[in-house]
């Protein structure tokens, strides 16, 4: 499978580690989720990345070290 046939599902995508596999998927092709609990970090790394890749990536504000947001990742990566 080519990568610009993937979405990727980075949790941690704001911070770190994170943010540099997000960015290196999205020079590569993937389209990209990014999970993060800080929505505007979120909003500031998918206005970056949708600008520099032929992408349209998406976010999800969540906590997920709780139930309901792991749940919630769940639900937006298959829709």
């Amino acid at each position: 499978m080519k990568i610009e046939q993937c979405i990727a599902v980075i949790t941690g995508a704001t911070g770190g580690i994170g943010a540099a596999v997000a960015k290196k998927l999205a020079e590569q092709g993937a389209q990209l989720l990014l999970i993060a609990r800080n929505e505007d970090n979120l909003k500031a790394l998918q206005a970056q990345l949708n600008v520099s890749s032929s992408k349209q990536h998406h976010y999800l504000s969540v906590d997920i070290t709780t139930q309901q947001g792991r749940l919630d990742v769940i639900s937006r990566a298959q829709t």
